[in-house]
């Protein structure tokens, strides 16, 4: 009974038949509020290339996959700890801005996102990594631009939503904090550049 039920398995684990969905993100308590005080607003434009792509699997044993990851809420997740990141250096990164678009704004590009998690037996270690393509942009052109990249890695007693969320999170705030600070947020030559041109 146990090799039939093995035999039945395996088949199905390598080709990653069943679907993970992680959408129950949460926006920061407070972001709003950090935006609105902030000192300086610029139009943000996040763009997720492959919305709808798996991100990556949920391995058994740590080696063979058995679900493969998909993850509705990318964009609002990198969206949120932009803000965040940029917002504390004294940016208001507004989003639906329907200003044209010569305007000084910041795009960013989601250029790779992994999400995985693996089951060690005893215990799992979800991960995650994502890569972030920003362009600052003035009324004139192209201010600066920078790739950067976050990971996250940690061991846990499961490797379900909650943690592979988690893992995304984290991986997503580390590259927002290094592509603001990439680009200047925060210095006074940054703030000149990006009002250069404007009325």
């Amino acid at each position: 009974m146990f090799r039939k039920t093995l035999l039945l398995i395996l088949p199905l684990s390598l080709f990653g038949c069943f679907t993970t969905h992680l959408n129950t993100y949460e926006s920061t308590p407070g972001l709003d509020s950090l935006v609105s005080s902030a000192e300086h607003s610029l139009p943000l434009n996040v763009i997720n290339p492959s919305p709808d792509v798996s991100r990556g699997f949920q391995f058994l044993l740590g080696i063979i996959p058995t679900s493969r990851v998909f993850t509705e809420d990318l964009e609002a997740i990198v969206t949120s700890r932009l803000r965040f990141h940029a917002g504390s250096a004294g940016y208001g990164l507004t989003t639906h801005d329907k200003s044209p678009i010569n305007r000084p704004r910041l795009i960013v590009n989601i250029s790779d996102a992994k999400i995985n998690g693996y089951d060690l037996l005893f215990i799992r270690r979800p991960s995650a990594s994502v890569t972030l393509e920003g362009s600052l942009f003035n009324q004139s052109g192209l201010v600066s631009s920078c790739l950067e990249s976050g990971t996250h890695s940690e061991l846990s007693k499961f490797a379900f939503e909650s943690d592979l969320i988690h893992a995304l999170e984290e991986a997503a705030d580390q590259a927002a904090r290094r592509l603001t600070s990439c680009l200047g947020f925060g210095a006074d030559l940054n703030a000149q550049s990006i009002r250069e041109g404007a009325p």
